[in-house]
């Protein structure tokens, strides 16, 4: 079956797959007050955890696409998934700190190979509506982002150990491996298994563009933004404004679920107006949305609209920059162009959870939020408002 005449039913194996990583990454988050309680970590190590787990998607999402190539989408996203969800279950067996951080290496590894799997599987699928289908794609991970925060801090505030909704998102991605085992014999996009592959990778040359070396770290930049934002304000919130977990974790699922609104609106502005100022005006005001979130006291009420409204702002980085990336290229560097800029933004989810936690311990949490998220934000803003487009989308 070609990719113009996929049932859009076709699509089902990778969105979900891909709502249940949106799940585990926000509800890492919600529950890691929990988790450093029960390993009696600090912050530092905390944000070290979760760096780890970060390297091993950075690391994995090079060859993701390597791996889909050779494979195919639905075996590369098969290998992927189910990586995911074993590193999730093995969770459950991790007696100390060190134990539980290669159980979440091992679960970045799969994401890592997932993610360019599900874009592929995408795109392909829609291919005379990439744009759209890419939207929804980022739509699917706001929703799940919702969803897990929700989930993980109502099933906390039961008094349900913080293992419980990691081994829920596990099932749920062997789910969706089951129904990618159901379509193998009657999905046929990507790559025959081993077809060989022409030419390297090529990342070098492609950094040597002006717009892709911009948007590289434009998108280190505001993912390191927005990744310290998902994992350390849920502490922010427990700790400085005395929301309960379970507060904590509908005010985030709000300013995911809204966010995901604000990816598909400006992504329907975004062949509407000038792309660089588009983006670059989000970049600034989600950086001024986010002050009063730090610097001042609210209720869950106010919380929830500021956090909104943040996310409304803040979402669009993603399919944006990685839009301007494509536009950035000829039709035949396309796919390393994407892969390069999402791996920018993922290698920024290394280093910012440990250094937002040293910056913790030194001189608090507002401070540490106002360094490593409204800073970024602000220069995200400046550096993409440079680009220019070399391609006609």
């Amino acid at each position: 079956m070609t990719a113009s005449k996929m049932h859009p039913a076709y699509l089902a194996a990778p969105l979900v797959g891909y709502l249940v990583y949106a799940m585990f990454r926000f509800s890492l988050g919600v529950a890691l007050p929990q988790i450093q309680a029960a390993y009696t970590m600090s912050d530092a190590e905390a944000g070290l955890m979760v760096s780890v787990g970060s390297i091993s998607i950075t690391v994995f999402i090079l060859y993701g696409g390597y791996l889909t190539d050779r494979l195919g989408v639905s075996s590369s996203f098969l290998l992927g998934v189910i990586l995911f969800s074993l590193g999730l279950v093995l969770f459950a067996f991790a007696w100390d700190f060190w134990t539980l951080t290669v159980f979440l290496f091992l679960a970045g590894v799969g994401s890592g190979i997932l993610i360019p799997a599900v874009y592929s599987w995408v795109g392909e699928a829609s291919a005379s509506h990439r744009g759209l289908g890419i939207g929804v794609t980022n739509a699917f991970f706001g929703v799940g982002g919702f969803l897990g925060s929700w989930l993980t801090g109502v099933l906390l505030k039961a008094g349900y150990y913080w293992v419980l909704p990691f081994h829920i998102f596990a099932v749920m991605g062997f789910i969706s491996a089951m129904v990618c085992l159901a379509l193998r014999n009657r999905l046929r996009v990507g790559r025959k298994n081993g077809e060989d592959l022409k030419g390297s990778l090529g990342y070098i040359s492609l950094l040597r563009s002006r717009n892709l070396l911009l948007l590289f770290f434009g998108m280190l930049a505001s993912n390191v933004a927005y990744f310290n934002f998902i994992v350390w304000v849920p502490s922010f919130l427990l700790r400085l404004q005395d929301f309960s977990i379970a507060e904590s974790g509908v005010t985030l699922a709000v300013f995911s679920l809204v966010g995901s609104g604000g990816a598909v609106c400006f992504g329907y502005l975004y062949g509407r107006v000038k792309r660089n100022l588009l983006a670059s005006a989000l970049g600034f005001a989600s950086a001024l949305t986010m002050l009063p979130i730090v610097v001042l006291g609210y209720s869950v009420v106010e919380g929830i609209l500021l956090f909104a409204v943040f996310g409304f702002f803040l979402y669009p980085y993603w399919n944006l920059q990685i839009t301007m990336a494509q536009e950035s290229v000829g039709e035949e560097s396309v796919g390393r162009a994407t892969g390069l800029v999402q791996s920018a933004g993922l290698l920024s989810s290394v280093a910012g959870p440990f250094l937002a936690g040293l910056i913790i311990e030194q001189a608090g949490m507002v401070m540490a939020l106002l360094a490593t998220v409204f800073l970024p934000l602000m220069a995200y803003g400046v550096i993409v408002s440079a680009w220019r487009p070399t391609v006609k989308g």
